[in-house]
């Protein structure tokens, strides 16, 4: 059979992003603070790391967010996410996430939150991708709900 493709964007991180700005200023800021008074060395090491830390995420996120799209394959009993093959059996739901634009998630057994690596949304034609995705769950016997779920960056 003739495998269906699909192309798929890392979500956009708009909540990461925005957050990570409000506490990377907040922790420039009081690393500046606490520059000006030299007794609290520790502090302002550890505003300066948690500084780094959310600049880090930013750019990451930033990163993910610009990527160009990548194709997802649909194949019998398996499909190929970020050139990764994925057995269905592997599987243990598929999570959607939202009404406009939305997100998926695929959870794999044994995990308690989604890899990043498996988390997406629809590039073009959303409302094609997602029927053809809950026919293939629905013929390899894989769950797909609709709910929140937890990803990393």
């Amino acid at each position: 059979m003739e495998p269906t493709q699909h192309s798929i964007k890392n979500p956009s991180g708009i909540k990461l992003i925005m957050s990570m700005i409000v506490l990377s200023a907040i922790s420039l800021f009081n690393a500046i603070r606490l520059f000006k008074d030299q007794e609290h060395v520790i502090l302002l090491c550890a505003m300066a790391a948690v500084f780094l830390f959310c600049l880090m995420v930013l750019l990451l996120s930033f990163y993910r967010a610009l990527k160009k799209p990548a194709p997802l394959y649909l194949y019998d009993g398996k499909m190929i996410l970020n050139g990764a093959a994925i057995q269905a059996e592997d599987i243990k739901v598929i999570m959607r996430m939202g009404y406009f634009k939305p997100t998926i998630g695929i959870k794999p057994h044994g995990v308690s939150i989604v890899p990043i690596r498996m988390c997406f949304r629809f590039a073009n034609d959303e409302k094609a991708g997602i029927t053809e995705l809950v026919n293939w769950a629905e013929k390899n016997n894989v769950a797909m709900v609709h709910r929140s779920f937890v990803r990393w960056i």
